[in-house]
């Protein structure tokens, strides 16, 4: 006989949360709760919900979480403009009729013929709500309508519909454009690492990040390089006095990231680069394990490292940065994804690797021309530099021991 479950999907707003749990909780007391959601939750066994991957990932993660198990109860919240639509279907698929549907007001009721009337109440009562909403200032009908009373605000949406069609133009005309073979460099580098550290105002981060880093530099071949790019905080004099053998690269203006690390990769010695943001501290074996992979996988452009974040701070990048497959389904949101790693993953492919600690090969660096500098100041500059790696050839790999 399989162990009978209760199952609460999250798929509201933060505040809603406990009081759907207590709901859920107060039926058929001493059945284990289970709870569907994207962060961890109060109570209840945590199945993680993975928002960037697809309807059917997730289905397969919660079926596999209850392997042995089945579904007394389960609760789910609709609540208006939440992103949650797809986490709502997985109760309806795993068990339809014994699934209560409740509304932000904690009213429920169930799929079956003797809910009728409250299933009709409740779609007049969101209706009401859809129109009310729709004539409100914030909705969709009454920006329209807004808008027809004052020609000049159509002025944004058509720029930026103007914006996107440029963009879809210039898309084309790159697809048609013969690209150029790239050609690597004649610099005569010699084996060892160089590291760029681009800092601003960051005095007191470099304080946390050098000792380390010095200590795990012992005994291989190396250059240190910050580049000072605009700090008023004294950095520049602190070095020189602090760390002499530590190359500083100044400039009296703000760089962006781009810019940046670009002075150090374009002034780098060795074979090997690597970009370290001031805010890290390294684990012990840091160097070796990426070194190492560059000994492993053949032609590897960069090496890419675990990102670790603060205990109670969510983790926005591990290193492991994947890209959906877009031959399976079309992709409305942006199609990266960061996925925290699993046993066993360590050298795997991943579609790039974070500025902030990833070693790269310095001579493709260079035959790439760096980082593009039109990211200024935005991010993704990392991504695009790994994506044109990949363009030639040059596989980037996920370091799971650094």
């Amino acid at each position: 006989m399989s162990e009978a479950v209760k199952l609460a999907f999250a798929s509201c707003s933060e505040d809603l949360i406990p009081s759907l749990l207590d709901e859920v909780d107060a039926f058929f007391p001493g059945v284990p709760l289970y709870v569907v959601s994207e962060f961890p939750p109060e109570r209840g066994r945590w199945i993680p919900y993975h928002p960037a991957r697809t309807f059917g990932q997730n289905l397969a993660l919660v079926r596999d979480a209850l392997r042995g198990r089945h579904i007394r109860l389960a609760g789910v919240l609709l609540q208006p403009r939440m992103p949650y639509w797809r986490m709502r279907l997985i109760p309806f698929v795993l068990a339809p009729l014994r699934t209560l549907i409740y509304n932000e007001n904690l009213h429920h009721f169930m799929l079956r013929p003797r809910s009728l009337r409250v299933m009709l109440r409740h779609g007049v009562w969101r209706l009401h709500n859809l129109v009310k909403w729709e004539l409100s200032p914030g909705g969709a009908t009454y920006t329209l309508l807004w808008r027809l009373a004052h020609p000049r605000a159509f002025r944004r949406p058509l720029l930026a519909l103007a914006a996107r069609a440029a963009g879809m133009a210039a898309a084309m005309l790159k697809a048609l454009r013969t690209r150029q073979p790239v050609v690597m460099p004649e610099r005569d580098l010699a084996a060892g690492i160089t590291i760029v550290v681009p800092s601003r105002n960051g005095r007191e981060l470099l304080t946390r990040l050098l000792p380390g880093l010095v200590a795990e530099l012992a005994g291989v071949d190396s250059e240190v390089m910050v580049v000072d790019n605009g700090s008023d905080d004294g950095t520049a004099a602190w070095l020189v006095a602090a760390y002499p053998r530590v190359a500083l690269l100044s400039s009296a203006e703000p760089l962006s990231f781009a810019r940046a690390v670009n002075l150090g990769i374009n002034n780098a010695r060795y074979s090997r680069v690597c970009l370290l943001n001031n805010d890290m501290t390294l684990d012990p074996g840091f160097f070796v394990a990426l070194l190492e992979a560059f000994e492993r996988v053949p032609g590897l452009f960069c090496a890419t490292a675990q990102i670790l974040f603060p205990e109670g701070e969510r983790r926005q990048e591990t290193g492991k940065a994947v890209m959906t497959a877009l031959d399976r389904r079309p992709v409305k949101d942006f199609p990266i994804r960061c996925e925290l790693p699993v046993e066993g993953e360590n050298l795997s492919y991943v579609l790039y690797g974070s500025g902030g600690c990833s070693m790269y090969d310095t001579r493709k660096a260079l035959a790439l021309g760096g980082f593009d500098e039109i990211y200024a100041p935005a991010y993704v500059e990392d991504l695009d530099f790994g994506f044109r790696g990949w363009q030639q050839g040059w596989p980037s790999v996920f370091v799971a021991p650094a």
